[in-house]
């Protein structure tokens, strides 16, 4: 591996964003970086772990400030804005459930039940003619 891309991966994993890196003298522009990553897995592959170690390091960096900062609103502040910009970048620090659900061909999901009304009562019946299905659930 060449020293340019070395030095690209040890700097992801010390936090640097690729833009950051890639502003740099010398180095790559982000373009070539993201060519190089479609075109050789491995190379991907590892760009991705230093991109995770970046992210866990900005993330317990984001701790120690907060806990060290004198002025509590401040330190909040800080850790909130670095939390929310590790969620957008990484899944792993989203607040956001990632699984969505929908139904056949990314439609709603249709909840189709079967009741037996055989045994129920005149007021049973009315009660449940009364309840009213809105256009979305048929």
């Amino acid at each position: 591996m060449s020293d340019k891309r070395e030095e690209i991966l040890e700097r992801l994993a010390d936090g640097e964003s690729l833009a950051s890196i890639c502003r740099s003298k010398g180095m790559p522009d982000r373009r070539t970086v993201q060519r190089w990553q479609e075109a050789e897995p491995e190379w991907d592959a590892a760009v991705t772990r230093a991109r995770d170690d970046g992210f866990q390091l900005l993330a317990d960096q984001a701790l120690r400030d907060a806990a060290d900062c004198e002025d509590a609103s401040k330190g909040r502040l800080l850790f909130d804005a670095r939390r929310w910009y590790l969620g957008k970048l990484s899944n792993a620090f989203s607040d956001k459930t990632k699984h969505e659900h929908s139904g056949p061909d990314g439609g709603a999901i249709r909840h189709d039940a079967k009741i037996d009304v055989a045994g129920l009562s005149e007021e049973q019946l009315r009660a449940l003619a009364s309840i009213k299905l809105d256009d979305d659930n048929g």
